[in-house]
């Protein structure tokens, strides 16, 4: 006659053999990753925050929280029109939100008082590109000369290309009144790179290159 064996001896037993056969699950055949090493990098804009290497987080993802920016394009009417002007100096209105709604209008007239319609939402890696040209070109430093108060309004459309900056970050606010020609002016490169970049964004094309022999409006450099 069989002798019945508790059931906690036989999950006792099992227990023990499973002790003594060594973790099983996720086993493979391949090489095993070593615990110490470096994890393999990740390409920026996979995901928002992730390392582009060991300790070295996303350029992308580097814009602050509370950026946004506003940038008026104001100059004269020019022969050839808007599609002959590079998408730098053509007359336009951009607002990127802090929610990171991109608003755009182009055309002679704008000014800071327009508020243009929706247009996209811009993503972590679009948003940093923004960000790092504002950062590079120290237009949120506190001295920068071409600093200017109080709402700028012209009361007819200026002879050159000027540029309307707002900006804010890390809760301070800049406004900037730039000068697109002079190549002396502080902060005209940058004005240009975020006009660019903004007109980019906006889906805007550059102008087809002239003619050889034919004169055309200098690119922004």
């Amino acid at each position: 006659m069989l002798e019945r064996i508790p059931i906690t001896c036989v999950i006792a037993a099992l227990g023990t053999c499973l002790m003594l056969a060594g973790p099983l699950v996720g086993c493979s055949s391949g090489p095993k990753a070593d615990a110490t090493s470096d994890p393999a990098p990740v390409q920026a804009g996979d995901r928002p925050g992730m390392l582009t290497a060991p300790g070295i987080r996303a350029s992308a993802a580097s814009a602050p929280p509370d950026f946004w920016i506003s940038l008026t394009v104001a100059g004269p009417s020019r022969a050839g029109g808007l599609a002959a002007t590079p998408r730098a100096m053509r007359p336009a209105r951009y607002v990127m939100e802090a929610d990171r709604q991109l608003r755009s209008s182009v055309g002679l007239g704008a000014s800071e008082s327009t508020f243009p319609p929706a247009l996209r939402r811009l993503s972590d890696e679009q948003v940093g590109r923004l960000w790092r040209i504002v950062e590079d070109g120290g237009l949120m430093g506190p001295n920068h000369p071409s600093r200017a108060k109080g709402m700028i309004v012209f009361d007819t459309l200026p002879q050159k290309t000027m540029y309307v900056l707002n900006i804010s970050a890390h809760g301070e606010r800049r406004q900037l009144l730039i000068d697109g020609e002079d190549p002396a002016a502080p902060g005209r490169g940058t004005a240009r790179a975020l006009a660019d970049t903004l007109a980019e964004l906006s889906w805007l094309d550059q102008p087809p290159a002239p003619a050889d022999g034919a004169t055309g409006i200098p690119e922004p450099r």
